[in-house]
């Protein structure tokens, strides 16, 4: 399956993708991540990995069907941010319109190039909306 994730002790969630990832994959496997176990109570971050994926598949209604998903969670995750990673033209292409949909629902997102640079921006931005840390 090209897309994989975990759910990770400090309350974050870490999505994996290779080979062909399609809108389809991506909108089912964001369905469950909001599954959450009852043992988790709050979601804080979501950390997409798509730097190994050959290729997204990506529209513009899976682009709005998956920002509407993350707005509707917001409610429940109020402190959640999103990070992606994706070094594909097409497929960074299509994140920025989904960042764009997703709007200014509560939700901190930001769409890079590597991997290093997703992880970088949330562990600066995610004590931040935890109320845990000045913002710099």
């Amino acid at each position: 399956m090209p897309l994989e994730y975990r759910y990770v002790e400090d309350g974050g969630v870490i999505v994996r993708g290779t080979g062909e990832v399609k809108g389809e994959e991506l909108f089912r496997t964001n369905a469950r991540i909001y599954e959450l176990p009852a043992t988790l109570e709050t979601l804080a971050y979501q950390l997409w990995d798509l730097t190994d994926a050959e290729s997204v598949a990506l529209n513009r209604e899976f682009a709005e069907a998956l920002a509407a998903q993350d707005r509707e969670a917001a409610r429940r995750f109020p402190h959640m941010v999103i990070a992606i990673a994706v070094k594909t033209d097409v497929g960074f292409g299509f994140s920025r319109l989904w960042e764009a949909n997703v709007g200014d629902e509560g939700i901190e997102t930001h769409v890079f190039r590597t991997v290093e640079e997703a992880r970088a921006w949330l562990e600066q931005t995610v004590p931040h909306r935890r109320g845990e840390g000045d913002p710099e």
